[in-house]
Order: structure tokens, then sequence, then C-alpha cells
């Protein structure tokens, strides 16, 4: 909550670093297999020399791991979990798609919202609030996110991310 405050006050100090992509999938990858997604199949098509980002790692991270967290949340033990980066023009591709329970198209169109919560996940923890500040994190690193979903089949999440 005083991460959202700070990025709708406009108070949110960006702080840009550089840091390498290979090394930041390989340690992601690695956490991963070995924490929130050992029950499920992790899947990953990462391409090889990404090269740099000069962006805020911290937003950049949340950004990450909530994509993760959600795919591995809303979908069975032992479901595939796909993971993509790549560089398209200048920008980093990452995406996650799942196999879970999806949303509807009216579900779809409000996920960034505040304290939003599907009707389907009422027996699923959660606060409404891990997707309006991912969407917000993104909008600050001059980035865009997008999400495809159908209920019942999964969800894929997918942002572009300027390189510097």
């Amino acid at each position: 909550v005083l991460i959202t405050e700070k990025m709708d006050a406009g108070k949110y100090e960006i702080k840009k670093e550089s840091f390498s992509l290979d090394e930041y999938f390989e340690q992601l990858l690695f956490k991963v297999k070995i924490g929130i997604g050992k029950s499920h199949h992790i899947i990953a098509q990462i391409d090889d020399h990404l090269g740099n980002i000069e962006t805020d790692k911290k937003l950049f991270s949340q950004i990450t791991n909530n994509f993760l967290s959600n795919a591995f949340k809303y979908s069975e033990q032992n479901s595939d979990v796909h993971i993509t980066a790549r560089i398209d023009d200048d920008k980093l591709f990452f995406s996650v798609k799942d196999h879970g329970i999806g949303m509807d198209e009216q579900t779809l169109q409000m996920i960034f919202d505040s304290f939003y919560r599907a009707k389907n996940v009422t027996n699923i923890e959660g606060t409404g609030m891990g997707l309006s500040i991912l969407k917000k994190a993104v909008d600050l690193l001059g980035g865009k996110i997008n999400a495809n979903s159908t209920k019942g089949e999964g969800s894929e999440f997918m942002v572009l991310i300027p390189l510097q």
C-alpha cells in the first residue's frame, strides 16, 4: 500500500542501475525451481545473451516475481508454467503463461484496478493489489503490459520494458 501511495503521488524515486539480464534470469529460474514453482513444470524459453538492462531493479523484480507468483497461485500443481524472455527492438519482452483457472473477458478488463478480486478466486488468498501495483511499476519503467486469458484454460501476462 505504501508503494502504491508513493506511485500515485508521483513520489516513487526510480533508481536505475545496469544489470545483466542473463544472470538475473538464471538466478530467478534457480530460485523459482526450488521455491514457489517446485510443484509445477517450468518451461523456460529465455534467449541466450540478453545483455544488460538499465532500470529500477526493485520494480523490475516486483514485476517478474508477481507474474510468476500469480501463475503458480492460480494453477494446479504439476501443471505447466511457460516463461519467455527475449529482446525485441531495444525492449525486453517477458511473459508468463499458465494453464490455470483463467478469467472471463469482464474480469480481464478490470484486473489492473486496485483491490479488484475476480469472483472465481474467493478461495485463494490475495488483496487485489498485486496487478494494480504491477501496472504502476510497468508504467514507471516506461513499459507496456498486456494480458490474455480464457476462463478454465489459463492466462498469459506479457510486458515490454525498455532496455534503457
